[in-house]
C-alpha cells in the first residue's frame, strides 16, 4: 500500500526545492553580471580603438582637457590668458567621430568654431535651442536626443545602476574616465605622468609612452555619481568633501572615509552634488570629476575632494565599478584587464612628495612634474604613469637615463 509524505519527507523536499531555486537565482545573476561585464569589456576595447584611430589621424593622443581642435590659436583670449569654455572639453568628445556618433561631433565642432563666447559642456542651451546650439534644424529631438543628453552604449557600463538610458533632463553620463596618472593635481597641473596630459601642454602620442603601451592604463572604469549629497553616500560613485588635497596629501586620510556599509563617513555636503558636479555625469566635461581619474587608491576606493569651491577641479576620482572584486581597464596597446581591489597600492600613508623625495633628487617644487622617476604607489601607481617607472627594479638602470 502506497503512504502518503509525511511532514519530515515533506519538509525536506521544501528544502531541496528552495535550495534549488537560491542556486537557479544566483546561477542566474552570474550569467547577467558575466554578460555585462563582458559588454563593459568590449566598451573599453571600443574606447581604446578609437583612442588608436584619433591618434592615427592627429599623430597624438586626445587631451583630458584643452583638446587642440576647440581651443584655436583664433580663440585665445590674452586678457584672460586662455580659451575660455572651450577649454572644458574632455576626451570622449573628440573620439566621437571614431565611435559611431558622427552626428553629435559635428553639432559640437560647428558651435565651438564660432566667434565669441562658447557654452560650457553643461550649458543648457546645447539642450533647447535649435538651430544656435545642440543641434541643427535637420535633427529632430526625436531622432537625436540634445548633444549634453546623449548618451551612447559605448560610454556606459550597463552594470553601474547609475547608467540610466536618455532622459530628457539629465546630462549625458559616462562610466569611463582617463588616466591622469599617480599624483594629485589640480585638472590643469602640469604633470605629465599619465597618458591623457592636461592644461595648455602640447599633445603627446604613443611615442612618449617609454614605458611600453602594454603597461600603461588609458581608461578604467569609475563608478557614475549618484547625483546627491547628504549622508551615507554610497563609496562608489559618491564624493568625501572637505579632504586634504594634491600632491602633499596623504592617500590613508581618503581611504579611511570608506565605512563597514559601503558608504562614507563624516559629514557630506548637501549642496554640491547636483547636475555635473559628481563623477561622470557629464560625459562632455574634461573637469577631473568628470572624465579623469587617478592611480593611487586601489580600485573601489572611496573618491575624494577638497572643500574648496573649485573641489571639480580638485577631485581624486578613483577607479570603480560594479563588478565583484575589481574593475576592468583598457591599457594603452587596446587590451582590457581586470584589476583587483588587493593590487599593490605601496604605503598610503605618506604623501606623494615625501615618498618621491626618497626616490629622487628634484627639489619639491619639480616633483610634481617629474616625469622619470618611481611611483609613489606601487604596482597600481606604476600602471597610470606613462613614463619609465622603477618599481620593477631595485635601482635605476643606467640605459633608461633621461
Amino acid at each position: 500500500m502506497r503512504h502518503a509524505f509525511t511532514l519530515l519527507e515533506l519538509l525536506i523536499i521544501l528544502v531541496i526545492v528552495s535550495v534549488l531555486i537560491v542556486l537557479a537565482v544566483v546561477m542566474t545573476q552570474r550569467a547577467r553580471e558575466a554578460s555585462r561585464r563582458m559588454t563593459c569589456t568590449n566598451n573599453l576595447k571600443q574606447l581604446a580603438l578609437a583612442t588608436h584611430t584619433f591618434h592615427d589621424a592627429t599623430k597624438s593622443l586626445p587631451k583630458a582637457n584643452f583638446q587642440p581642435q576647440f581651443c584655436k590659436e583664433q580663440f585665445y583670449n590674452e586678457e584672460t590668458g586662455g580659451y575660455g569654455n572651450r577649454e572644458l572639453y574632455g576626451i570622449l568628445p573628440v573620439l566621437l567621430p571614431y565611435i559611431s556618433s558622427n552626428p553629435y561631433y559635428g553639432i559640437l565642432k560647428t558651435e565651438l568654431d564660432k566667434e565669441g563666447d562658447a557654452p560650457t559642456p553643461w550649458d543648457t542651451q546645447w539642450e533647447t535651442e535649435i538651430g544656435t546650439h545642440g543641434f541643427n534644424a535637420l535633427m529632430k529631438p526625436d531622432v537625436f536626443p540634445p548633444v549634453t543628453w546623449a548618451m551612447t552604449g559605448a560610454q556606459l557600463c550597463s552594470s553601474d545602476p547609475m547608467s540610466e538610458g536618455f532622459r530628457e533632463g539629465i546630462f549625458g553620463r559616462t562610466s569611463y574616465h582617463g588616466c591622469r596618472g599617480d599624483i594629485w593635481v589640480h585638472w590643469k597641473s602640469p604633470s605629465t605622468r599619465g597618458i591623457f596630459i592636461s592644461g595648455p601642454n602640447k599633445p603627446i602620442g604613443f611615442n612618449d609612452v617609454p614605458s611600453g603601451t602594454s603597461n600603461v592604463i588609458m581608461f578604467a572604469e569609475c563608478a557614475i555619481g549618484n547625483n546627491h549629497g547628504g549622508r551615507n553616500v554610497p563609496v562608489r560613485g559618491g564624493t568625501a568633501y572637505g579632504m586634504p588635497f594634491g600632491a602633499d596629501a596623504v592617500p590613508m586620510r581618503c581611504l579611511e572615509r570608506a565605512g563597514k556599509n559601503g558608504k562614507l563617513t563624516g559629514e557630506q555636503n548637501h549642496d554640491v552634488l547636483t547636475d555635473v558636479r559628481g563623477s561622470g555625469l557629464c560625459w562632455l566635461s574634461g573637469r577631473q570629476v568628470n572624465d579623469q581619474f587617478f592611480t593611487i587608491l586601489p580600485p573601489n576606493s572611496p573618491s575624494c575632494s577638497s572643500a574648496e569651491t573649485d573641489w571639480p577641479d580638485w577631485a581624486l576620482t578613483s577607479a570603480s565599478s560594479f563588478h565583484p572584486g575589481g574593475c576592468n581597464v583598457a591599457m594603452a596597446d587596446g587590451s582590457v584587464q581586470y584589476i583587483n581591489n588587493d593590487i599593490d597600492c605601496g604605503d598610503l600613508n605618506q604623501t606623494a612628495l615625501d615618498n618621491l623625495k626618497l626616490m629622487t633628487p628634484l627639489d619639491t617644487a619639480e616633483l610634481v612634474k617629474a616625469t622619470c622617476c618611481r611611483s609613489p604607489w606601487g604596482i597600481w601607481g606604476a600602471l597610470g604613469c606613462r613614463r619609465i617607472h622603477y618599481a620593477l627594479y631595485n635601482e635605476r638602470p643606467p640605459d633608461l637615463m633621461d
